[in-house]
């Protein structure tokens, strides 16, 4: 299942997400403050950080990410651009 939200705080989507066992995919940067400032994230985020050019590769690395990390058990902060892909622990 999967969701395209609008409107509501960053705090509902965390909630909906833990509620469905879902990760957030997102580009709101404000997540990774929920995460480590407020230690608010209960969930997997991943944060897409690009520029609109960048996006083709942005795919390929979130289709990455999915294909080889979604095994992993916790909960993460992974940060997705057109040259990397960095993962901490929440």
């Amino acid at each position: 299942m999967h969701w395209l939200i609008y409107g509501v705080t960053d705090e509902v989507v965390i909630s909906m997400a833990y509620e469905e066992f879902a990760i957030v995919v997102t580009e709101d940067k404000d997540f990774g403050e929920l995460a480590f400032a407020h230690q608010m994230a209960k969930v997997t985020v991943v944060f897409l950080r690009y520029r609109q050019v960048e996006l083709p590769v942005i795919k390929q690395n979130l289709l990455r990410v999915i294909l080889e990390y979604s095994h992993l058990e916790g909960r993460f902060f992974i940060v997705v651009t057109s040259t990397k892909i960095r993962i901490r622990t929440i």
